[in-house]
């Protein structure tokens, strides 16, 4: 009850020969139209930060009009499915624990398959869909990575084979057994918990693929996505709260249950509460030797000159320019675009109309060959003149035709 799909995309062409990147390259251009918005970022090849104000700009504070198609229908088909599924969550219905309820532990992994295509459009370009797997059901996470805690609802792994192929795995939980009686079904957790964990894993799985691998960007994951063990950096909890915003935004507008997704965890306008306790209680289980691998650990207000911070109150500010930077850009590149399509348009109607007018005077010529309406321009040939000509009496008919021969 899973669904896998990989391949795609090679890596950045700059590796060292440990295979790790060693080039740091700009993020994809950007725009909401043809052909712009079919981004194809290399993996392992972009720093945090530019992943995330590259990211952030497809859809933060972004009206209608600034969306992409695929943003568009990925936001109304989740809306649709969460309001015709959302009472079927921990409110009545139940996926049974045993054999017996394989259809259900189907209907309930359809669901959040079906919700990670649309997360994934709305704010991942639609990348990841090639390179994860998910896997959900009753108690599919293993034990805490970090160790800090007793159990975990769902974990993000990278997994490689034998082959050489790798793939990044998620594991859900969507319900549990040990809150049911022996023999009782299990309900299952409240829609909105699912979709939060989902969200949140697949931005460890969005770090994970396209994150750059370098030792400098390695060395300094305290300060941006954290460590390997746990990956709650600062970069992951800005880009989480931003997208935990817009579904709520969602929910707004359509007068659903999406406004209060997470609001135990991101009260208001605060990041992730538990995101940012495991990182910082997997930094204090560092050693001194192993906080030797990393750079100095940096507080939130270090970073107010860049585009997106998290402030002393735990919340997170965007710059105003980086909104206003992407929308010229995009003006400059539909007017590119729109000459482009100008001069298309003209080269093809100069080229049919050349056409047009070769053809008239072709078919002009033609009939005036054919015109015989002028006795002077018939040409007349005296018979009588052509001296053993045919029909003459003086020449044999036997050997009329019969041109030269030797």
């Amino acid at each position: 009850m899973a669904n896998q799909t990989r391949g795609g995309l090679p890596f950045a062409p700059f590796r060292d020969e440990n295979g790790r990147n060693s080039y740091h390259h700009p993020f994809p251009r950007y725009a909401p139209f043809d052909p712009y918005f079919r981004i194809t970022p290399h993996r392992r090849a972009y720093t945090p930060r530019e992943l995330l104000n590259g990211t952030i700009k497809a859809f933060y504070n972004r009206q209608d009009g600034g969306l992409n198609p695929l943003q568009v229908r990925a936001r109304e088909s989740l809306c649709v499915r969460y309001v015709l599924r959302s009472t079927a969550y921990a409110k009545g219905e139940h996926v049974a624990a045993g054999p017996g309820g394989d259809e259900a532990r189907e209907l309930v992994d359809d669901d959040v398959r079906f919700f990670a295509k649309q997360l994934d459009d709305f704010f991942f370009f639609g990348l990841l869909e090639r390179y994860i797997m998910i896997e959900t059901g009753l108690d599919v996470v293993g034990p805490d990575p970090a160790g800090l805690e007793d159990r975990i609802e769902a974990e993000t792994t990278i997994v490689r084979e034998a082959s050489g192929n790798e793939y990044v795995r998620i594991n859900i939980n969507t319900g549990r057994r040990d809150i049911a009686s022996a023999g009782a079904n299990a309900p299952t957790y409240e829609l909105n918990d699912i979709i939060g964990r989902l969200m949140h894993e697949m931005i460890h799985a969005y770090f994970l693929i396209y994150a750059c691998d370098c030792p400098k960007c390695e060395r300094g994951l305290l300060n941006t996505t954290g460590l390997p063990n746990d990956g709650h950096g600062p970069v992951f909890l800005m880009l989480h709260r931003l997208i935990v915003s817009e579904i709520r935004r969602w929910g707004d507008a359509e007068h659903n249950d999406l406004a209060a997704l997470l609001e135990h965890d991101c009260p208001d306008l605060s990041i992730s509460l538990h995101s940012r306790w495991r990182a910082n209680a997997a930094i204090n289980n560092l050693t001194v030797l192993q906080r030797r691998n990393y750079t100095r650990l940096l507080p939130y207000s270090f970073s107010e000159r860049h585009l997106v911070r998290i402030t002393n109150t735990d919340r997170v500010a965007v710059r105003p320019n980086i909104k206003e930077n992407q929308i010229r850009a995009e003006n400059a590149l539909h007017d590119r675009r729109s000459r482009a399509e100008a001069y298309r348009v003209d080269l093809l109607d100069n080229w049919l109309a050349y056409e047009v007018d070769e053809f008239d005077e072709d078919e002009a010529d033609y009939d005036h060959a054919f015109d015989f309406e002028g006795e002077e321009d018939i040409i007349r040939v005296d018979t009588d003149a052509v001296e053993g000509g045919v029909g003459d009496p003086s020449v044999d008919p036997s050997r009329q035709g019969s041109g030269n021969r030797t």
